[in-house]
């Protein structure tokens, strides 16, 4: 397949771009991008525009949704794989094994819910992943490979004078794709673990929150637990509904009677 270069950061996780940050991607790399031809292409050199703008932000934004499309599968091929490294031999529900983020969200609401599985969920959640994020490096090289695209050292939306960002492995298509993953994997497990047990579980001490009632230090794993309004350890609390009203007719000052008429009647 022919390559095509494209800037650094061409590629943003937004559903919509500023109308700067379309007309920078139009006129610096115009249609060349989207045209594959028998020879490589450069996309940012000078070409002459055979497309309309409405055109080009069609395609680019068809181009983000394939990227996206392209990564979940091997987003959740990564997830499986960290899993099984950790966890080789569990299993739930009278012995299943977890094939796929689905499968742990039934374990987190099957399964008894006790601190060997708070640290589970938490390795899940904030170790297993690593640091740096260079699984999303390879799997950002994949995709390119799948769409024929190569990098060039230049930024799009760079204005003269301005800095280029500090250099690092991979670029805007891995941060999208590290951005999926929190929705694909982090997420789904977050809601999950907040609806079945009322809990949130954090790498440090991140405060409360208009769900988090108070945060408290993991006693079996190097971690912290927020416990969300709803919790069976938190005081019983009263039904949103029921305090409204009540603080509503608090509120609201009692007739008294008009006159001394009135009170003997």
């Amino acid at each position: 397949m022919p390559i095509t270069k494209i800037t650094k950061y061409f590629v943003r996780d937004k559903a919509k771009l500023s109308d700067r940050e379309l007309n920078s991607r139009y006129y610096k790399i115009g249609s060349k991008l989207f045209n594959k031809v028998r020879q490589p292409l450069d996309a940012t050199a000078n070409n002459n525009i055979t497309v309309s703008i409405e055109e080009f932000a069609a395609k680019y934004y068809n181009l983000r949704k394939m990227i996206g499309r392209l990564a979940k599968p091997r987003i959740e091929a990564v997830w499986l794989s960290r899993f099984r490294q950790f966890f080789p031999e569990y299993t739930f529900g009278n012995g299943r094994k977890v094939t796929c983020v689905d499968d742990f969200l039934e374990a987190i609401v099957m399964e008894p819910y006790d601190n060997r599985m708070r640290e589970l969920v938490h390795t899940v959640q904030n170790v297993m992943w690593g640091t740096g994020n260079n699984w999303a490096v390879i799997v950002e090289a994949k995709i390119m490979q799948v769409l024929g695209l190569e990098y060039k050292d230049e930024y799009v939306d760079l204005e003269d004078g301005q800095e280029k960002a500090r250099s690092h492995l991979g670029n805007s298509i891995k941060t999208l794709i590290v951005n999926r993953k929190g929705r694909i994997c982090n997420q789904p497990i977050k809601r999950k673990l907040e609806a079945a047990h009322k809990e949130n579980l954090y790498v440090r001490n991140v405060g409360k929150s208009k769900s988090v009632a108070k945060v408290i230090r993991a006693s079996t794993y190097d971690g912290w637990i927020g416990i969300c309004h709803g919790h069976p350890s938190l005081p019983a609390e009263e039904p949103k509904e029921k305090a409204n009203e009540n603080a509503a007719s608090a509120a609201t000052p009692m007739a008294g009677p008009r006159n001394n008429e009135e009170i003997r009647k």
